[in-house]
């Protein structure tokens, strides 16, 4: 398997200096496969120093996966006549190249959250396995859920699967209106999604 590539800064006073992903091979777990930031000690010339990884990229073809906690949404827009939304989310794995109508690498839907703007569903999933290229992306669709009819859409957010590689932790986006989707929107409409890109 291909190394990551990272930068790499120590600071020992006022000096500052880089490492390869080799020669930090043996201060991180799986052999430095985790794309995500680390922190920790490194000797430099028998006098200790401190580093951080400030970025990664894994290789073309390399084999990644993406852990995502669903934790909630706020301000989310009023769909129902009567009532307010009952909102779920899809979330894909796709690529920006594909069209709307090509089946995704990866789906996976939470649970219905009955008559709520701010819905909590605090769900985990990971992806399969698949072959990491620079234009996968990440599709959030949030719906409303019809039992009589179609679902509404009340909203959508793409994230690069770039934007992901180095990020820990939960994370605010924005929530768009969807060309097709309901006419109302609220401002402000978030949702918090929690990354974590892995090297299979």
């Amino acid at each position: 398997m291909p190394l990551l590539e990272y930068t790499v800064g120590f600071v020992i006073g006022s000096a500052f200096g880089a490492f390869n992903g080799k020669e930090l091979q043996p201060l991180a777990t799986g052999a430095v496969q985790q794309a995500k930031a680390v922190t920790g000690k490194v000797g430099f010339g028998g006098i200790p120093g401190h580093f951080r990884i400030l970025t990664s990229r894994p290789a073309r073809g390399q084999l990644l996966a993406v852990k995502c906690g669903i934790k909630r949404a706020a301000n989310l827009p009023k769909a129902d006549i009567i009532g307010s939304s009952d909102p779920y989310v899809v979330i894909e794995l796709r690529r920006q190249t594909e069209g709307p109508k090509a089946s995704p690498a990866f789906k996976y839907r939470t649970k219905k959250i009955m008559n709520d703007l701010n819905p909590e569903w605090n769900e985990r999933f990971s992806t399969s396995p698949f072959e990491y290229e620079e234009d996968h992306k990440i599709l959030v669709t949030l719906y409303d859920y019809d039992f009589m009819k179609s679902h509404d859409k009340l909203g959508y957010c793409e994230i690069p699967l770039t934007d992901l590689i180095n990020k820990t932790g939960p994370a605010s986006y924005k929530v768009l209106p969807c060309p097709d989707g309901v006419k109302h929107q609220s401002a402000g409409a978030e949702i918090i999604l929690d990354f974590e890109v892995v090297a299979e």
